[in-house]
C-alpha cells in the first residue's frame, strides 16, 4: 500500500501555479504517517509548492490545526483552510475561525462524513472543482476590500 504511485488531483499543478503566481502563501498541513506521506509529497513534486510550509500530523484535527497556525503566525482573517474532507479539514477550520473552502471528491469515504454544528466565524464555501479556487479567491479578495 505504501508503495502505490500517487495520483494527483485533477488540474493540482495549474491550480497551485496559478495561486503561487497570485501571491498566495501556500502551507501544506496533511495527516498521517511521516514517512509515507513524504514519499507522496515527493512523487508529486509538491515541494516544488511548499517548501518548508509542509506539516505532517499523525492525525489531522483541531489541536494539529492550532499547531500549525501558531507555526505560521496566521492572521484568522486572511488564513484558508482548502480541502476535501469535511471531519479533517473544513470542521477543524470552522472550530478554529479559519475560512474553509469544502471541495468534495466524486467518491467519499464514510471516515470523512460528518456533520457540522458550527456557527462560523469565517467565511465558508463550496466549490465543484479544484480548477475554480484561483477565481473564488480573487473574487472573494476583490469584494472583501471593496
Amino acid at each position: 500500500m505504501f508503495q502505490t504511485e500517487v495520483q494527483p488531483f485533477p488540474y493540482m499543478c495549474e491550480v497551485l501555479n496559478t495561486l503561487q503566481k497570485d501571491g498566495h502563501q501556500l502551507h501544506l498541513f496533511t495527516g498521517g504517517d511521516k514517512e509515507n506521506q513524504t514519499r507522496k509529497i515527493s512523487q508529486l513534486a509538491l515541494d516544488n509548492y511548499f517548501e518548508d510550509r509542509v506539516f505532517i500530523y499523525e492525525h489531522k484535527n483541531s489541536s494539529a490545526l492550532q499547531d500549525v497556525l501558531d507555526k505560521i503566525n496566521s492572521d484568522k482573517k486572511f488564513t484558508w483552510m482548502i480541502g476535501n474532507s469535511l471531519k479533517t479539514d473544513i470542521k477543524p477550520a470552522i472550530e478554529l475561525g479559519i475560512n474553509a473552502i469544502h471541495i468534495p471528491t466524486e467518491l467519499e469515504w464514510s471516515y470523512n462524513i460528518t456533520d457540522i454544528d458550527i456557527e462560523p466565524s469565517g467565511t465558508i464555501a463550496e466549490l465543484e472543482s479544484l480548477l475554480d479556487l484561483p477565481d473564488y479567491l480573487s473574487e472573494y479578495n476583490f469584494f472583501s476590500t471593496a
